[in-house]
Protein backbone atom coordinates (compact mmCIF):
# COMPACT_ATOMS: atom_id res chain seq x y z
CA UNK A 1 0.00 0.00 0.00
CA UNK A 2 1.49 3.30 -0.90
CA UNK A 3 1.86 5.73 1.81
CA UNK A 4 -0.90 8.60 2.61
CA UNK A 5 1.31 12.04 3.46
CA UNK A 6 -0.48 14.23 5.64
CA UNK A 7 -1.14 17.65 4.47
CA UNK A 8 0.76 20.19 6.59
CA UNK A 9 -1.11 22.68 8.09
CA UNK A 10 -0.64 26.38 6.72
CA UNK A 11 0.79 29.29 8.29
CA UNK A 12 -1.28 32.56 8.65
CA UNK A 13 0.38 36.03 7.68
CA UNK A 14 0.23 37.21 11.20
CA UNK A 15 1.96 34.13 12.38
CA UNK A 16 5.19 35.16 9.56
CA UNK A 17 5.42 38.60 11.03
CA UNK A 18 5.86 37.01 14.21
CA UNK A 19 8.48 35.10 13.14
CA UNK A 20 10.13 37.79 11.65
CA UNK A 21 10.11 40.05 14.14
CA UNK A 22 13.08 38.68 16.57
CA UNK A 23 15.07 38.19 13.50
CA UNK A 24 14.29 41.99 12.30
CA UNK A 25 15.43 43.11 15.66
CA UNK A 26 18.59 40.83 15.61
CA UNK A 27 19.47 42.26 12.29
CA UNK A 28 18.77 46.03 13.59
CA UNK A 29 20.81 45.40 16.88
CA UNK A 30 23.80 44.00 14.89
CA UNK A 31 24.27 46.74 12.53
CA UNK A 32 23.68 49.41 15.42
CA UNK A 33 26.36 47.13 17.09
CA UNK A 34 28.95 48.01 14.18
CA UNK A 35 28.62 51.58 14.42
CA UNK A 36 29.61 51.28 18.06
CA UNK A 37 33.05 48.77 17.67
CA UNK A 38 34.97 47.86 14.80
CA UNK A 39 33.89 45.23 12.46
CA UNK A 40 37.26 43.22 12.88
CA UNK A 41 36.18 42.85 16.93
CA UNK A 42 32.40 42.53 15.63
CA UNK A 43 33.20 39.44 13.62
CA UNK A 44 35.35 38.11 16.62
CA UNK A 45 32.41 38.04 19.02
CA UNK A 46 30.47 36.44 16.65
CA UNK A 47 32.78 33.32 17.32
CA UNK A 48 31.25 33.28 20.83
CA UNK A 49 27.94 32.32 19.90
CA UNK A 50 28.92 28.90 18.87
CA UNK A 51 31.07 28.71 21.25
CA UNK A 52 28.69 29.22 23.90
CA UNK A 53 25.97 27.55 21.91
CA UNK A 54 28.63 24.15 22.48
CA UNK A 55 29.28 24.51 26.17
CA UNK A 56 25.29 24.91 26.50
CA UNK A 57 24.55 21.70 24.84
CA UNK A 58 27.30 19.71 26.79
CA UNK A 59 26.43 21.61 30.17
CA UNK A 60 22.71 20.09 29.67
CA UNK A 61 23.69 16.76 28.14
CA UNK A 62 22.11 17.75 25.41
CA UNK A 63 25.56 16.99 22.89
CA UNK A 64 28.14 14.73 23.42
CA UNK A 65 31.65 16.66 22.88
CA UNK A 66 34.19 14.62 20.96
CA UNK A 67 38.01 15.37 20.20
CA UNK A 68 37.85 16.82 16.98
CA UNK A 69 35.70 19.14 17.40
CA UNK A 70 37.06 20.18 20.56
CA UNK A 71 40.69 20.53 18.98
CA UNK A 72 38.53 23.05 16.62
CA UNK A 73 37.11 24.69 19.56
CA UNK A 74 40.25 25.23 21.68
CA UNK A 75 42.30 26.86 18.39
CA UNK A 76 39.45 29.62 18.35
CA UNK A 77 39.43 30.13 22.35
CA UNK A 78 43.34 30.09 21.96
CA UNK A 79 43.16 32.90 19.27
CA UNK A 80 40.48 35.31 20.86
CA UNK A 81 42.93 34.87 24.29
CA UNK A 82 45.79 35.97 22.01
CA UNK A 83 43.87 38.68 20.32
CA UNK A 84 42.47 40.07 23.49
CA UNK A 85 44.97 40.14 25.70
Amino acid sequence: MPVQHKEQKRIAWWQYALFALPISLAVLLGLEGLKSTHPFHSALIGLLTPMITVIIAAILGMEKLKWKPMVGFTLITIGLLMFYF
